[in-house]
């Protein structure tokens, strides 16, 4: 995911688009 790239998800989190994929990465 995406998210992997900024290390911490919670920081990638504050972008909606990141944590769509963030989410959609734990349903997945």
């Amino acid at each position: 995911g995406k998210w992997l790239m900024c290390g911490d998800p919670k920081e990638c989190m504050e972008s909606r688009e990141v944590q769509e994929v963030y989410l959609g990465a734990e349903e997945e």
